[in-house]
């Protein structure tokens, strides 16, 4: 799966993505649009990404409607 994120021409990496549960509502949309299945969660709860599943793609940021989804990024060394 390719990257949804831009870096920046590979000066930065995404170091870790994760669900703000205080805005995200619950609708689904990340966990139905996850390659590997990382997200989990119940329709009007927020939603939670298993980090051992995640691959960093930010498919699922690409959909949220809310911008719950919070993309860490940083330098490349």
């Amino acid at each position: 799966v390719a990257s949804a994120i831009d870096c920046d021409d590979n000066t930065l990496k995404v170091e870790s993505i994760y669900i703000d549960k205080d805005t995200c509502i619950g609708c689904s949309l990340c966990a139905r649009s996850c390659p590997v299945g990382a997200i989990t969660g119940v329709i009007k709860q927020p939603y939670t990404i298993n980090d051992d599943k995640c691959i960093k793609c930010g498919v699922c940021a690409t959909k949220c409607r809310k911008e719950s989804i919070i993309v860490k990024k940083v330098k490349v060394k």
